[in-house]
């Protein structure tokens, strides 16, 4: 995608190693050599085809999918949690109903919240009540829900200066909790460190690095194939895609396809349109049709 446009440049049919190894290799060294950032979801091979073909890059992982996988972590645990509890019970309905409250940012927890009644604790109650409920229900979940807030604030915090010890800190603190349900997670932080730093540089116009672009793009593809209901053909998927989803480009009938504002055209002068005619054999044709007998 092109990020200054804001409009899709060139669509591959698969991720794989291979495929994107020949892509780059299509495209001349000099201009490969000007690239100074990558950034990437944690996908092994992008990491590998960029320090490969682009010499002086820098690659970085977008930190939204870094806070992704943590939630997710976090998800799983508080359903296996509420899956242990009885049904019915007001541990299951707390985390049944009201696990948004430690998911998102959703609820203000005290601004402008008086409360209401609650059918189930027939009682009145404001988020700031549910919430430190959810908080008393195990401890683990809360020590999760803390690290997960740790993570997120730092995420949202750091700075280029102090975020590797922050960095630092943090995984020792989640190795220090030996939770189970992060033990993944834990793995990842380890794995791609260097690229998790990397994404707090801001060498474009003071904005943190970000795929998130190229990520709309592929949920907009993945809708229009959805409305097509797949395609057969992956060139024409991808004439299709570019064409839709770049203002740049213009339709045309012959086997270039011209951007919008390349050339200028003179304006088109006075003309006569051609009069239809036919020929006896086709006026007899036309007479015999049904559709014209009236």
């Amino acid at each position: 995608v092109d990020n200054n446009h804001r409009c899709l440049t060139e669509v591959l049919p698969d991720r794989s190693k291979r495929t994107l190894s020949k892509f780059f290799e299509s495209i001349p060294l000099s201009e490969r050599s000007n690239v100074r950032f990558v950034t990437i979801d944690m996908w092994q091979p992008y990491k590998d085809v960029a320090l490969k073909y682009l010499p002086n890059v820098t690659v970085s992982v977008d930190n939204f999918h870094v806070v992704k996988e943590l939630c997710l972590c976090f998800t799983k645990f508080r359903v296996q949690i509420m899956n242990n509890c009885v049904y019915g019970s007001p541990e299951y309905y707390l985390l049944k109903h009201w696990h948004k409250l430690l998911e998102t940012d959703e609820y203000d927890l005290d601004y402008n919240n008086p409360g209401k009644y609650n059918g189930f604790f027939r009682m009145n109650m404001n988020y700031r009540d549910l919430y430190n409920l959810l908080l008393d229900l195990n401890p683990n979940l809360t020590l999760a829900y803390q690290l997960k807030e740790k993570y997120r604030i730092f995420n949202r915090d750091a700075t280029e200066d102090n975020c590797q010890q922050l960095f630092d800190d943090l995984v020792k603190e989640f190795t220090a909790a030996q939770l189970p349900c992060y033990e993944e997670f834990l793995t990842s932080l380890k794995n791609w460190r260097t690229e998790i730093l990397n994404s707090f540089k801001r060498p474009y116009k003071e904005k943190k690095q970000s795929n998130a672009l190229a990520e709309n793009m592929n949920g907009r593809i993945k809708t229009m194939i959805g409305v097509a209901n797949g395609y057969g053909n992956f060139e024409r998927f991808r004439a299709r895609a570019l064409y839709c989803f770049n203002d740049r480009l213009m339709y045309s009938l012959t086997q270039h396809i011209y951007p919008r504002n390349k050339r200028e055209f003179k304006p088109r002068g006075k003309y006569q349109k051609n009069q239809t005619s036919f020929t006896t054999s086709e006026l007899d044709i036309i007479e015999d049709d049904p559709i014209f007998s009236d």
